[in-house]
């Protein structure tokens, strides 16, 4: 302004605030506009970096063998979990893919839950005399309808899963002898594995038994008894408390 000695400085200057706010302004946006293009950018990168990941994952799965593949998904998943629970979904997941099944649901065996009121305490929705239900925890893509759905003993014949086959008779004689020779055995044999009980359906549509929450495909079905130890229920919770309270008496002492 001292240069240009302006007829009106005031006028002059403050179209030079207007001029230099206008700048100001236009250089903030396109800062604005670089750090967006620039996170864009980052965004996609991290995106290209993942779908690569997943290519390699995928391809280092198609060449692994059955058991290369059961191991990995033990190492990665369920060796390294402190709650199994937590892995009942990547469970699920893994044993649709493995098994090329249309789908894969786990559900738990549960008490069903009262209606209760405000007043009522910690413990009033346990109905003590009801019978156990199967209530739907995870599922597999495309079958996530069947999350929270329940299923009735009276309903199908899943339930069967959870009876053990009888074992058939022994006479006493033949017990006698299966003893003794067992016992004259040096070394001992491992005892063999045993699998979870299953039920199998060889054709839903032919088993009057089935249970169908939509319309049925063709196909079959296969139930498998799932059991694993855990620390979350209530005698659980008890047993801790009980502990605790021994360990605290003993500092004291």
């Amino acid at each position: 302004m001292y240069k240009s000695q302006p007829a009106n400085p005031v006028d002059f200057l403050a179209k030079w605030l207007l001029n230099y706010s206008s700048v100001q302004q236009q250089a903030v946006a396109a800062q604005t506009e670089a750090k967006g293009l620039v996170k864009d950018l980052k965004e996609k990168h991290q995106y290209a970096l993942k779908q690569e990941e997943k290519k390699a994952e995928v391809k280092k799965k198609e060449k692994m063998t059955r058991d290369e593949r059961i191991k990995y998904f033990y190492e990665t998943t369920i060796g390294e979990s402190k709650d199994l629970t937590d892995q009942m979904q990547d469970l699920a997941d893994f044993l649709k893919e493995f098994t090329k099944s249309t789908a894969c649901y786990i559900g738990k065996l549960a008490a069903p839950k009262k209606a209760i009121k405000e007043d009522d305490d910690d413990r009033a929705h346990i109905d003590p005399d009801a019978a156990n239900i199967i209530q739907f925890t995870n599922a597999s893509e495309g079958h996530e309808y069947l999350v929270d759905k329940i299923l009735k003993q009276d309903q199908g014949l899943t339930f069967d899963v959870f009876k053990d086959p009888e074992a058939a008779p022994v006479e006493e004689g033949e017990k006698a002898e299966e003893d003794v020779t067992a016992s004259l055995k040096s070394p001992q044999k491992e005892k063999p594995e045993v699998l979870p009980r299953t039920i199998y359906v060889k054709e839903v549509v032919r088993e009057p038994r089935m249970h169908f929450y939509k319309v049925p495909r063709l196909g079959c079905y296969m139930a498998i008894r799932l059991e694993y130890e855990s620390c979350l229920f209530e005698d659980s919770l008890d047993a801790a408390v009980v502990d605790y309270i021994e360990v605290r008496q003993r500092q004291k002492e």
